[in-house]
């Protein structure tokens, strides 16, 4: 799953994609590491970076990928890497060189998220494309958001559920895709030190 959109800054255009690994990385997402000659700069997101390694089971295919992020560190490329990785899979990390030596230098530790800011970041695109009453708002007032790992799981229940849900009726695979997420904390976040701050 991918998504891009163009942002607009100070006249110039930014190319923008956010994306998890899933099961085969470098072939399904390389390109968007290896942006053309005619694009616009480039920022791209890999949430859940640590996907990349119980999903992969290729480690050739996962060695691609893992290459293909320190490339945003050369000297005039236009694409800034920031990926999302939960803290846990970090030795993971440190088996790759140059992914080891990118984190070292530009990591960020974001703590947990409290409840109130883990609703706000569910419900508040929800709202925005017109939905209420959202797993998040209900599970939220039971106090099951406070527990450590729940956001990757609620995640993937949202997305599933929007994935799956009928609109007027009938299944609509065709309709646009899930709201964008509101730029919150997360579980944590490390990029190449010439990203931009998250």
């Amino acid at each position: 799953m991918s998504r891009a959109g163009i942002a607009r800054g100070e006249g110039a255009a930014l190319l923008l994609r956010v994306f998890k690994p899933g099961a085969r990385p470098a072939e399904t997402h390389g390109h968007l590491l290896t942006p053309a000659g005619d694009e616009p700069e480039s920022r791209a997101a890999v949430d859940q970076f640590e996907e990349v390694f119980p999903l992969c089971r290729d480690k050739a295919e996962r060695a691609r990928f893992i290459d293909l992020l320190p490339t945003a560190r050369e000297p005039g490329s236009r694409l800034r890497v920031c990926i999302a990785v939960r803290a846990g899979f970090y030795a993971r990390c440190g088996e790759h060189a140059e992914l080891a030596n990118a984190l070292s230098r530009a990591g960020l530790l974001v703590g947990q998220m409290n409840a109130d800011e883990l609703r706000e970041a569910v419900v508040r695109p929800a709202q925005a494309v017109g939905l209420s009453g959202t797993v998040a708002d209900r599970d939220g007032r039971r106090g099951g958001l406070n527990r450590p790992g729940v956001l990757p799981m609620l995640s993937h229940a949202l997305l599933e559920t929007w994935r799956r849900r009928k609109v007027r009726g009938s299944r609509s695979p065709a309709s646009p895709g899930p709201p964008t997420p509101t730029p919150s904390r997360s579980a944590g976040c490390c990029s190449s030190p010439a990203a931009s701050a998250t």
